[in-house]
């Protein structure tokens, strides 16, 4: 574990730089974004980190580089993390199938379902609907820990007909609740303790956890906000969020601009053989695309001539917020932009940071050679081909 002293250290030597600041609070000004953050990294080290705006439309209050922001889908990554560090301690294997995780339910789910492995659950080709048809307030009045609540979603998800033969299809869906459902009932410790244990303590992630980030009548953290009139609206802080059975596929996850450059770096150096947070075998694993998906267990896989070799991305959001962490494998680099209010021009937004923070690590580390247009324009057509894929919530 990083101690906190040490964590403190590395974040406050990250460089907050004016360039940085300077094209966030433009382009935060054009989409008339409330708060706005990025980080660059390259070559596994965290270059530059920042953020502009305000934590709340119409409070003064500013937005800080170590103030948490949703992750939403982004989680999934992280979950997917937690596997595969399990994996490496043999709890479990990429081929563990359903009917092995939940031996009491053999005889009563699905029997498509029980072959069903854990990298087809983490890459969306389960054959399992994005959700189950049991409504969520039904589940969740199984328990009042997420726990416990997570296993009626199993449950349920499990007597469902599929929606496609499993292996043959990606439908976008919950499979990180189902293995984070067996880790936590294996290990009798919930998914949020692991979470926090074996990836953010570790990676010194001081300001990663689940719920709302901000508290009720405070403005103590960023608000989520939702566009109505041309307009970022502020959304109350919800203090239910805090017990939520779908945390593992980022209905509640938060953390900084800072700890998620740190995850992408973890995760860059992996990559490129530079890190042993998870085996070789497990980082090779989140680029592997999984058949008949557009993922690994980890992320979108996206073969690029422009990129001279794999682009691995996520992005998420719950319609209040949104994150994008963008890799490049072979130059290095990695991009990660955070905000608070979700929809609208929002992910143009984004991907306007993402561009030309690309430009920037070619101009200032890099031997990128493509230009920012050119890159902008493919990327933006491939990300346009996905969204189908990825609901812009959770």
């Amino acid at each position: 574990m990083l101690p906190l002293l040490a964590a403190l250290t590395i974040q406050s030597s990250i460089p907050d730089p004016q360039w940085l600041r300077e094209k966030l609070e433009e382009v935060r000004a054009k989409y008339k974004l409330p708060a706005l953050a990025a980080a660059l990294v390259w070559e596994g080290q965290v270059k530059a980190a920042s953020a502009v705006g305000v934590r709340k439309w119409g409070d003064p209050t500013p937005a800080q580089r170590t103030d948490a922001f949703h992750l939403g889908s982004v989680m999934k990554t992280m979950t997917a993390t937690l596997v595969a560090k399990m994996v490496d301690n043999k709890i479990l294997s990429w081929n563990t199938t359903l009917e092995i995780m939940f031996p009491e339910l053999a005889t009563t789910m699905r029997p498509e379902y029980r072959k069903v492995t854990v990298a087809q659950l983490l890459a969306h080709t389960s054959g399992m609907p994005y959700q189950p048809r049991t409504p969520e307030y039904e589940t969740d009045r199984e328990s009042r820990e997420a726990p416990g609540r997570r296993y009626a979603y199993v449950k349920a998800a499990l007597a469902d007909p599929p929606e496609a033969e499993p292996g043959t299809k990606m439908i976008y869906g919950g499979g990180h609740i189902l293995v984070s459902s067996y880790l936590e009932r294996t290990l009798g410790r919930p998914y949020e303790s692991l979470m926090r244990k074996e990836v953010f303590e570790p990676l010194g992630m001081t300001s990663a956890g689940y719920g709302d980030m901000a508290t009720p009548g405070k403005v103590d953290a960023p608000w989520h906000h939702i566009w109505k009139d041309g307009a970022p609206v502020p959304v109350d802080p919800d203090l239910s969020q805090r017990i939520q059975a779908r945390s593992p596929v980022g209905r509640n996850g938060f953390c900084s601009i800072i700890d998620l450059a740190k995850f992408a770096a973890m995760q860059l150096q992996g990559a490129r053989g530079q890190s042993k947070f998870l085996s070789a075998a497990s980082f090779a694993q989140f680029q592997k695309l999984e058949p008949h998906s557009s993922h690994s267990v980890g992320w979108v896989v996206n073969p690029t001539s422009w990129a001279g070799g794999l682009t691995l991305w996520h992005n998420g959001s719950i319609g209040k917020n949104l994150a994008v962490v963008t890799m490049e494998m072979k130059q290095g680099f990695a991009s990660c932009v955070l905000t608070n209010v979700g929809d609208g021009d929002t992910g143009k937004a984004c991907d306007e940071v993402q561009f030309w923070l690309l430009d920037q690590a070619k101009s200032r580390y890099s031997t990128i050679s493509t230009s920012y247009t050119a890159r902008s324009t493919r990327w933006s057509s491939y990300r346009a081909s996905t969204r189908t894929r990825l609901p812009i919530r959770e």
